[in-house]
C-alpha cells in the first residue's frame, strides 16, 4: 500500500447478488521484523467457491483473529472515513465489532481511509473485516 496525502484508502465493492452485512473494518499494522509468525495461519480454503467455508476454515479464522488480537507488535486502525456510495458515512458502524452493521448491496461501495503514520518504520499492514453475507435468492 502506498499512502496518498497522508492516507491509506481502501475501496471494497459489492459485485455479487447478495447483501453484505459488514461490522467492523481496521488495519493491523505490525513491525516486519516481529517474531510472530502469522503467515501460515492466512486462511487457504479449500474450495473455489469463495463463499463456502469449511469447518477447518472457520477454526484456522478463529485462530487468525486471537493471533492478531494477542499480538503486542500490532496497532490497530479504525477507519477515520467510511464513505458509503449510496448511504454516506458508514464510519461508527465500522470502528468496533459490535453488531452494528454497514450494509451492501449489488454495485454499493465503501470507501475506507486510515492513517499512514506508524510508530513502526517497517511495516507489514494486514487489512480485517468481519461481517458475513445473505445470498440472493431469485423469488
Amino acid at each position: 500500500m502506498v499512502p496518498y496525502n497522508g492516507l491509506y484508502y481502501i475501496q471494497i465493492r459489492e459485485n455479487d447478488r447478495e447483501n453484505s452485512y459488514l461490522d467492523m473494518a481496521m488495519l493491523a499494522v505490525r513491525e516486519a521484523s516481529s517474531t510472530s509468525d502469522i503467515h501460515n495461519l492466512l486462511l487457504k480454503r479449500k474450495s473455489d467457491n469463495p463463499h463456502e467455508f469449511s469447518d477447518e476454515d472457520q477454526y484456522n479464522n478463529n485462530v487468525i483473529e486471537d493471533a492478531l488480537k494477542e499480538n503486542s507488535n500490532i496497532e490497530w486502525l479504525a477507519p477515520i472515513l467510511a464513505k458509503h456510495s449510496f448511504t454516506g458515512d458508514v464510519r461508527e458502524p465500522l470502528e468496533f465489532s459490535d453488531d452494528n452493521y454497514a450494509v451492501m448491496r449489488l454495485g454499493n461501495t465503501i470507501t475506507l481511509a486510515f492513517p499512514s503514520d506508524f510508530s513502526f518504520q517497517s511495516k507489514e499492514i494486514i487489512f480485517v473485516v468481519e461481517g458475513f453475507y445473505v445470498p440472493w435468492v431469485e423469488e
